[in-house]
């Protein structure tokens, strides 16, 4: 499985279509809790993408990690908390954008579990910032992971909405939200649950958002697995709650957009809402 993915992520490296390779934009986007000071639940995601023209729409290719561990901090033996899991997905994206929408359609194909690198990622990390120790032996085996993505976003007036969803083999759920921008524009994934380029270069604007979105859960096989043994499984919330604000510039050598996000409890057992910030660079070279 870890050769299929590898294989898979040198695709990043081929041009879309033959001729676009002088077209093609690439971008960072890194959500972490360290501006939080915590390491908890949602603790990491990494995307890096490329996004070329393919006529009036763009086709990004993409690699994700994400990682997931449980409050360690804070974790006693009979907690009831999530087990620490990675996620490694390869994904192939349409976007298309009008004056006042943004759609975007995902596949993503990849492993969840050791293979996608969650531990050897994390220790790397935690040599430079420590952090608690986190027991990855609790790590369930290697499973194949697939997902769709799907999201219209729709501007009206000062106001952006959103509705969409994830299926797949590990999460299922679907999502409404609605955010109010000031400035320029600001497109945030963490309000679209999905692959979101940063604004192209050109004009020089700045702007930002706060907003407020729902999901609806149908699955997270993530929380099918507690922890400490002893303990059941944590028990999934079917509804969970985002607040997010973010700020967002545009300049010649590219683009910058940060944002900040708290969800509600993903399970019933969760001690708090997490929190963490997401940052997305372009830089055109």
């Amino acid at each position: 499985m870890r050769r299929l993915v590898a294989a898979l992520a040198a695709a990043l490296a081929l041009p879309v279509v033959a001729g676009e390779s002088d077209a093609a934009r690439w971008y960072l986007q890194v959500d972490n809790d360290v501006v939080f000071h915590t390491d908890r639940w949602y603790t990491s995601g990494v995307r890096l993408g490329r996004v070329a023209p393919q006529g009036a729409h763009e086709i990004e290719w993409s690699v994700l990690q994400e990682i997931y561990t449980p409050e360690a901090k804070h974790f006693v033996p009979g907690t009831v908390d999530r087990a620490p899991s990675g996620r490694l997905l390869l994904g192939v994206a349409w976007h298309e954008r009008g004056p006042a929408c943004f759609e975007t359609f995902e596949l993503a194909l990849g492993v969840r579990g050791p293979s996608a690198e969650g531990e050897q990622v994390t220790r790397a990390v935690h040599h430079l910032a420590p952090a608690p120790y986190v027991n990855w032996s609790r790590e369930d085996a290697d499973k194949f992971d697939a997902q769709v993505t799907a999201v219209h976003s729709q501007r009206v007036g000062s106001g952006t909405f959103h509705v969409g969803g994830v299926a797949g083999t590990t999460r299922i759920f679907a999502h409404a939200g609605a955010q109010w921008d000031f400035g320029a524009p600001i497109e945030s994934a963490v309000m679209r649950f999905a692959p979101t380029p940063p604004p192209t270069t050109g004009e020089s604007a700045w702007g930002g958002f706060v907003g407020a979105s729902a999901r609806v859960a149908a699955r997270d096989e993530m929380l099918d697995r507690p922890y400490d043994p002893t303990t059941p499984a944590p028990d999934m919330r079917r509804g969970v709650g985002r607040i997010a604000a973010g700020v967002g510039m545009v300049r010649k050598w590219g683009s910058v957009v940060f944002a900040l996000a708290a969800d509600s409890r993903e399970f019933a057992e969760q001690r708090t809402w997490q929190r963490f910030g997401s940052l997305t660079v372009h830089v055109d070279f």
